[in-house]
């Protein structure tokens, strides 16, 4: 006999749809009980052997002959089914599952088995209790992965040991059994008839890499992993439940209609039969299960919203077939959150929701502080945002909590404890921008507390519930969402940078002791971040991160401990080893920690947290380094830089002090800084003696008794000192680079597209600039959170123009807006369709469209991005719809060299670069005569090049760069020249390292030999020695790519030289070769 029950027809469709309110439902009487207290007997079993194998199960067990999907439709047989076995002995719970799976695609890091082919079980001593533990086990199926592997997680209040398992795998035709025995002694117990657990089992199952799994479930609720209320009640008996599982039941929910819908399965014997939905002993709805064409057999039945004076919060809902009890499903309640809905408007206007420019300066602290909380949990009413159902309906339950204290006078959110929910009021799109606090044990309001951001990694959520346990010891944490996964860029960057101003805010903070922390996309975002914005951390702990593209000379000051696995083959260890090897020559305070045996989740962690605590922020520190883009980001300790000379290249300083008193010194060192300005009373000196100042060999002396402010200011090729300086007042915006990414630094955003054309062309740039609104600023990735405000150019008044910065989709001819902003900025369109700016020879429009960045003219405190051309064709449209794409300086890298002027055609050739300098002039470059050489139009052209730049600059036998997926046109050759390219000024970083001839043959095969990779000089297979060892150099992004091919890493990793892109730009427009380079020996 089969150890469970398959389908053996066909899966079909459809159903019944009934709803039976019955007289009961319909009077006043309370339901009794919300929570059914019915327990699944699960029976003993002797003589169980872990090994795979279900002969010794005979025919005893408790069985769950099928499971139910969460959410969506079931799949076909022979894709995905499972079917489970339960029994106990007097060492542990007993349980076989056997997986139908027609392809096996396994979750590659340690960390996340969850997302491929694999098996969740939960175990509680009962339901309901914080005594509980998660079991994820993948089978090992898959070539990479030909061994079972599982990961414990321990959720128990009261830890009494290491938790132990026994797994074991068996392969079977189309798929795999696992056998599994959970010991008593992990949740304390003894084993005796009659004790009661949770138990709850999931079955994953991906058949792409990265997709998110499907998943099976014996399902009762939907947050198993954080709450064990949500799991089944099995009890411990002799014998089994009278009746095996047939029928499995979920439930799902009609937002719109307010209603939960429970669906419901079952195996072909069971088709035709009635089905009874009750709460406590009161019937509420019923239907029939019936057999459809693909041999399925279903029922979905709607339940009402119990009044209030029936059912308070959640309830339970037992699926009865005849008089058995099949199932039990717990069932959110809607009749809050539809008051919630009731009061939505009213809301809107309470709490200024649509206002993001109002920043609520009178309003209440009430107000304020439980904004952000208010507009996401009504955000939550709509379809918006890339998040699942569950999170949505659990947003609005949240909110529904929040205002029924509210309502009672209560500080909702500084009332709440341990892990929850806060959220902070974006006034880029009026959103509430979510993210985890977890406050430590006996947290007082009036006590000052440090502050740990710990950020997630790329498709990895924080969740309250995994933080059951208090923090860190008298620590404050804060997990932010950060919109998904914009790697901490763009709105993502501002998101983290407003959520420390929100907690500053509301909780007592100490300013010196604020930490960042984050693995993989996060523990580069710390890298990043803490490197952009230095004067804000005490100190970091990246794990598993990207490096490159950051400017870490500035964490001269900011303690780091870096942990990465050898065995990460998604962000190779390659990369820290390369940041580590700069910041130890340095000097810099870093310590890196490598695990053997780790993966991209290393298995074992240094407590960092802990680390991290042990420093508080150097507020007066002897050096600093600091370089920055922007003045915005040109703060550090006592020293502000205030203003650049060229707005396009970085600004630098070193600076140190020398002594305190008579004759104490500061010593600086600065390029491209017109004005700096120093926090005297911050500094290490002594500020009732006098200053030397000694900046580029220029000696200043300021006397006594030093101001608090001085302001060194760079006139006429002197440096002098101010007491006092202040920007320019000017009526339009000052310039600053980076083009569009200077839309998404937090103020109020909104997208305006051109309707002038007819219905059907303003719906095809509304979808447009729809799309482009679920963008926060990098990547085609949108954000799982939040949306920018939309309007048809119609709807634009002056005060829209006067709030808001603005990105306007369409030509002249699509929008009367777009045709005044245009008329006013500084360039002309002749007769021809050519484009005249400046100095600069005319330039076509034909087939190409415009982006510029500029301030608005219509509004000059504000900024404009335009998206322009007039032309219809398919070309031109494939060009709108690539909009997101052509955010110009959205990724955040590389921003002085952003053009504020493109000119591009429809397939993606740049025909034409302009920037602006301050004041919005133009920046004059020479050179509009020497046009690009053609065979220096394509990236892989440009690429190949680069090799050659790098082995010149290294003492490397081989160096390496990437192919491009996209080797398209990149340059139009009948346009673009010199004075285009010109505005570049940024090369590249290298890395350089050791590697076997063996490796290098692996290589070739896997990567060059697939064109997938640049190599200078070239070889094959047989020019290579395997046993000899080779040094090579390659840009840093390219180390991970050939560690992942030869599944080892490089040896000797050191930080290369940087390449000039000067190099570069003379060959693409023909000028002097490159003199030759001495390579060192």
């Amino acid at each position: 006999m089969n150890t469970f029950i398959f389908h053996k027809s066909k899966w079909i469709s459809l159903l019944v749809i009934t709803w039976l309110l019955t007289a009961c439902l319909q009077n006043n009487k309370k339901i009794k009980s919300q929570v059914s207290d019915h327990a699944f007997n699960i029976p003993s079993i002797k003589n169980i052997k872990i090994d795979g194998k279900l002969g010794d199960w005979e025919e005893h067990g408790f069985v769950i002959s099928m499971l139910t999907t969460v959410p969506g439709d079931v799949r076909p047989k022979n894709n995905l089914d499972a079917a489970v076995r339960m029994g106990w002995d007097q060492e542990g719970l007993l349980i076989a599952v056997t997986v139908l799976d027609d392809k096996a695609v396994e979750g590659n890091s340690a960390n996340m088995i969850w997302a491929g082919d694999s098996i969740e079980l939960f175990v509680a001593d009962k339901v309901g209790s914080k005594q509980y533990y998660q079991a994820l086990i993948a089978p090992g199926m898959q070539t990479e992965h030909p061994e079972l592997r599982y990961l414990l997680v321990d959720r128990r209040e009261n830890k009494t040991g290491a938790i132990e398992c026994q797994f074991a795998r068996e392969k079977i035709k189309g798929g795999y059994i696992i056998e599994a025995k959970l010991p008593w002694k992990n949740l304390g117990l003894k084993p005796e008839v009659g004790r009661e657990l949770g138990f709850q089992i999931y079955v994953n199952d991906s058949d792409k890499p990265k997709e998110n799994p499907f998943l099976l479930a014996w399902y009762r609720g939907e947050n198993t992993s954080s709450d064990s209320s949500h799991m089944h009640r099995i009890r411990l008996e002799t014998t089994p439940s009278a009746t095996p599982i047939l029928i499995n039941a979920r439930a799902e929910y009609d937002q719109k209609a307010m209603s939960a819908l429970i669906h419901i399965i079952a195996t072909p014997n069971q088709a035709n039969k009635p089905v009874t939905l009750k709460v406590g002993d009161r019937e509420v709805s019923s239907g029939k299960l019936t057999i459809g064409n693909d041999g399925r057999v279903r029922a979905q039945i709607i339940i009402p919203t119990p009044p209030p004076t029936q059912v308070q919060g959640r309830y339970d809902v037992l699926v009865k077939v005849g008089e058995s009890i099949a199932d039990i499903v717990n069932v959110r309640n809607f009749r809050d959150i539809l008051n919630l809905k009731e009061r939505a408007q009213r809301l809107r206007k309470k709490y200024h929701i649509d206002e993001s420019w109002n920043d609520l300066k009178n309003a209440s602290d009430s107000i304020r502080r439980h904004r952000g909380m208010i507009a996401r949990g009504l955000a939550a009413l709509s379809e918006s945002g890339n998040i699942k159902a569950k999170d949505r309906l659990d947003m609005l339950e949240d909110t529904s909590d929040i205002l029924a204290h509210l309502d009672k006078g209560e500080d909702a959110l500084g009332n709440r404890r341990n892990s929850f929910w806060s959220a902070y009021y974006s006034t880029a799109d009026g959103s509430g921008q979510q993210f985890v606090t977890v406050l430590p044990k006996g947290f007082k309001a009036d006590k000052k507390y440090p502050l740990i951001v710990d950020l997630h990694g790329s498709r990895i959520r924080p969740y309250p519930w995994q933080f059951k346990d208090e923090g860190e010891e008298d620590t404050i944490l804060v997990c932010p969402w950060a919109r998904g996964d914009l790697s901490y860029r763009g709105l993502g960057e501002n998101d983290i940078l407003e959520v420390i101003r929100y907690m500053q805010k509301w909780y007592k903070i100490d300013s010196n002791r604020i930490y960042l922390t984050g693995f993989s996309m996060g523990g580069g975002g710390t890298w990043r971040l803490a490197s952009i914005y230095p004067n804000i951390f005490a100190a970091i702990a990246p794990r598993a991160g990207f490096t490159n593209h950051m400017p870490l000379e500035n964490l001269r000051n900011i303690p780091t401990i870096n942990q990465h696995g050898h065995r990460d083959w998604a962000v190779t260890i390659d990369n820290s080893r390369w940041a580590v090897d700069r910041l130890k020559n340095w000097g810099y305070p870093i310590v890196h920690i490598e695990d053997p045996r780790g993966g991209h989740s290393q298995k074992t962690q240094y407590p960092s947290n802990k680390w991290m605590l042990q420093h508080r922020r150097n507020s007066s520190p002897q050096r600093i380094t600091l370089s920055c883009n922007i003045p915005a980001q040109g703060r550090a300790y006592w020293l502000a830089i205030r203003h650049l000379t060229n707005p396009h290249k970085r600004a630098q300083v070193n600076a140190f002090t020398i002594g305190n008193g008579s004759h104490q010194t500061l010593s600086l060192d600065t390029d491209n800084i017109s004005v700096l300005e120093l926090n005297t009373h911050q500094m290490p000196i002594d500020i009732n003696k006098k200053l030397l100042i000694q900046i580029n060999n220029e000696n200043l002396t300021q006397a006594t008794p030093l101001p608090k402010r001085l302001f060194l200011v760079r006139k006429e090729n002197k440096w002098v000192i101010n007491n006092s300086w202040k920007k320019p007042i000017t009526k339009m915006r000052p310039y600053q680079s980076g083009a569009a990414l200077n839309l998404f630094n937090g103020e109020p955003l909104l997208i305006v597209y051109g309707t002038k054309k007819g219905k059907k062309r303003s719906e095809f740039l509304g979808n447009i600039a729809e799309n482009m609104a679920k963008h926060g600023g990098p990547y085609w990735t949108p954000m799982a959170w939040g949306k920018i405000l939309v309007k048809p150019d119609s709807e634009v008044k002056l005060d829209d123009m006067l709030r808001y910065n603005l990105i306007l989709i369409g030509g002249p001819s699509d929008s009367d807006l777009i045709n005044k902003i245009m008329d006013k900025m500084p360039f002309e369109i002749n007769d021809k369709q050519e484009l005249i700016a400046g100095e600069r020879k005319p330039v076509s429009l034909k087939g190409a469209g415009l982006r510029l960045f500029h301030y608005n003219p219509l509004a000059p405190k504000r900024l404009v991005f335009l998206i322009v051309t007039d032309e219809q064709s398919e070309e031109a449209n494939k060009w709108y719809q690539n909009s997101p794409a052509w955010l110009t300086g959205s990724d955040g890298y590389e921003r002085g060299d952003q053009p504020d002027l493109i000119v591009q055609t429809f397939g993606g050739g740049n025909r034409y670069y302009r920037q602006f300098t301050h004041a919005w002039k133009w920046l004059k470059i020479p050179g509009q005569e020497i046009k690009i050489i053609k065979d220096m139009i394509k990236p892989s052209q440009r690429s190949e090049f680069i090799c050659k730049i790098i082995h010149q600059i290294s003492d490397a036998d081989f160096t390496f760069r990437w192919v491009s997926n996209n080797d398209r046109q990149e340059y139009d050759a009948k346009f673009f020249t010199l004075a285009d390219m010109s505005i570049k000024h940024i090369g590249g970083s290298t890395l350089t390292a050791t590697i076997s001839g063996a490796n290098l043959i692996k290589v070739h095969e896997k990567l060059i030999a697939k064109t997938k990779l640049h190599v200078f000089p070239l070889y094959t297979p047989k020019t290579i020695n395997p046993k000899r060892i080779y040094r090579i150099a390659m840009s840093t992004s390219v180390a991970s790519s050939l560690a992942h091919a030869c599944r080892k890493n490089l040896e000797n990793v050191k930080a290369g030289p940087n390449w000039q892109v000067k190099k570069l730009i003379n060959q693409m427009f023909g000028l002097p070769k490159l003199p030759n380079i001495k390579k060192k020996k």
